[in-house]
């Protein structure tokens, strides 16, 4: 089965150059973003320290072995999800798949990965956000119990189409 020979772990300064390639490319082909702009090796490191140094939250990766050794093929982060004090109990994550490594349970391993440490965090709720036609993000958050909450239609506008954003919950007290 591929997801034996797929690692989760702690993201590293290393794994900046791998994590921007991924995100670029959603950039550029997909609307899981609503960047349009691609970014640098540079800025995602600021992003990177703001997540994990900052707000002290968890940045993980997907790797596996490739033919010169380990390789980042997806990576998720997890943040609380507003700054005000009384959304202290509510986190958010964020989850990029390389784009040759998709349908092979990438995402399913660090989605609950990531669920894990929320919970461990003492996190009651995590908040999915997949713009509308990203049917991959949206199945993959139904798959580990969130529960459709809304959409906000044509909120974003990428390669000259209105995209909606929706939004999911997952209530962990719910889910014992």
């Amino acid at each position: 089965m591929y997801s034996d020979i797929i690692n989760i772990r702690y993201a590293k300064y290393s794994d900046i150059a791998a994590i921007t390639d991924i995100y670029n490319y959603s950039i550029r082909h997909e609307i899981s973003t609503f960047e349009e702009v691609e970014i640098s090796v540079d800025e995602m490191k600021a992003r990177y320290e703001e997540v994990v140094i900052k707000e002290k939250h968890p940045y993980i990766v997907a790797t596996t072995r490739g033919k010169d050794g380990e390789i980042v093929i997806g990576y998720c982060y997890l943040l609380r999800y507003r700054a005000r004090s009384g959304y202290r109990y509510t986190s958010t994550d964020s989850i990029y798949i390389h784009h040759e490594h998709r349908g092979k349970r990438v995402g399913s391993l660090l989605l609950e990965r990531i669920i894990e440490i929320a919970k461990e965090m003492n996190y009651y709720n995590m908040i999915g956000v997949a713009s509308g036609g990203n049917d991959v993000s949206i199945k993959l958050h139904k798959r580990f119990g969130f529960r459709f909450l809304c959409s906000m239609e044509n909120v974003g506008l990428k390669f000259n189409q209105w995209i909606n954003t929706d939004y999911f919950q997952l209530n962990f007290q719910l889910t014992q």
